[in-house]
């Protein structure tokens, strides 16, 4: 295949999960799912195809599929009942509205520890405002320190699911990995409000 037709279908793939996501309003995953699909379509042999993915899905299904499964639903589950709004309020009220940036650090830092980052971004990104507001702090900075309390759990504390199946990959003893995970994690999430 010719550098010309490979970028035409990048640029078509592009204009493809453009029109998916904000036209026909299709959920990111699925217009990601489709475009990746039939860019397999145009580029692979019929057979390979369904053998590639049955060979991706299953591997990442028998390794960490339900890890995502079950991080996805606790995020919903947080999201719809209010969960996370809750925490973070009673957090807030411990703390006090001029201790806002660290209420926020310690929601994201609890709440991160069984959803995705990015999930818990989405979900209390509505409450980095009126934190901000309550406790006279700049947003920029109750953002910065709720995104890292977020990812230093998301990516160091193996009861997130992503650092959980890291850790199955390596045959890592769980029980230390939690310990110094959480070591970590927490002067990460401090750092960010000093």
């Amino acid at each position: 295949m010719s550098i010309l037709s490979i970028s035409v279908l990048v640029i078509l793939s592009i204009v493809l999960i453009i029109v998916l996501t904000s036209i026909v309003r299709l959920n990111a995953f699925l217009s990601l799912f489709v475009t990746a699909l039939l860019l397999a379509v145009a580029t692979l042999p019929d057979r390979s195809v369904v053998e590639i993915l049955q060979q991706g899905f299953g591997s990442t299904l028998s390794s960490i599929g339900f890890l995502i499964i079950f991080g996805a639903i606790i995020a919903v589950v947080l999201d719809q009942t209010g969960g996370a709004v809750s925490i973070a309020t009673s957090i807030l009220r411990k703390t006090g509205a001029h201790k806002a940036a660290p209420a926020i650090g310690i929601t994201g830092f609890v709440t991160g520890l069984p959803i995705f980052c990015d999930s818990g971004y989405i979900i209390l990104s509505g409450l980095s405002g009126s934190f901000s507001a309550k406790g006279k702090v700049a947003l920029p900075l109750i953002a910065f320190v709720l995104a890292t309390s977020l990812y230093s759990v998301h990516c160091l504390v193996p009861t997130h699911p992503g650092a959980l199946a890291a850790s199955g990959i390596m045959n890592a003893n769980l029980g230390y990995l939690i310990l110094l995970g959480t070591l970590f994690a927490i002067p990460a999430t401090l750092t960010a409000y000093w």
